[in-house]
């Protein structure tokens, strides 16, 4: 019997070590700064099967970006962020996420990280991303960058989209509750009606 315990012992901890290191209700808030998933193992050195990119080339303060993650492979963790690629804050935050996935707050900011919500695999064309920018104060530039994992031990880190840049000439309001870009015929008559000036646009 002590033989056996000396075995089933040891063998129960590694267990639960496993379990503990394997986070599958999503990355937990250490790992907001390297973006590594603490999972007891290297990233991988190949090119990662993954593609990071966005619906814009630029974005305006305020606005709702759409963010893809491509691949022919599944995935079944994800740790995504938006960040300025010349000091790495994180900017913005992460509206609505997908099903079976969660927004989290790293460092001082409030949903600025998405993560996976649970250990499922997930196929990559079924799952779209929303970034808002912030209302003002972002960054000339910004990147999405994202971890992914394919299982607990084969993961890839530093996957990054195009920069997108600022567009200062038009700050997106929202009057409307819902988050969307007003456009440019409502900017309009909203600083009309501002002035006291009636246009038809």
């Amino acid at each position: 019997m002590s033989c056996l315990r000396s075995f089933v012992v040891p063998a129960l901890l590694c267990g639960l070590g496993r379990v503990l290191h394997a986070y599958p209700g999503g990355a937990p808030a250490g790992a907001c700064g390297s973006m590594a998933p603490q999972h007891g193992a290297n990233p991988q050195a190949s090119a990662s099967p993954y593609v990071v990119a966005a619906n814009a080339s630029t974005f305006r303060h305020g606005e709702k970006i759409k963010v893809y993650v491509t691949s022919t492979e599944t995935y079944r963790g994800i740790l995504l962020q938006a960040r300025n690629p010349n000091t790495s804050a994180i900017v913005g935050s992460w509206t609505s996420p997908p099903a079976t996935t969660k927004a989290i707050s790293c460092d001082s900011g409030k949903a600025n990280a998405v993560t996976h919500g649970s250990a499922v695999d997930r196929r990559a064309a079924d799952f779209v991303y929303t970034w808002q920018a912030p209302s003002s104060g972002a960054p000339d530039v910004v990147q999405f960058q994202a971890t992914l994992v394919k299982t607990e031990y084969v993961f890839w880190t530093s996957i990054k989209s195009p920069m997108l840049k600022l567009d200062p000439t038009v700050v997106v309001i929202d009057t409307t509750g819902t988050g969307e870009p007003l456009s440019c015929s409502v900017f309009v008559m909203v600083a009309a009606a501002c002035l006291g000036v009636v246009w038809h646009v």
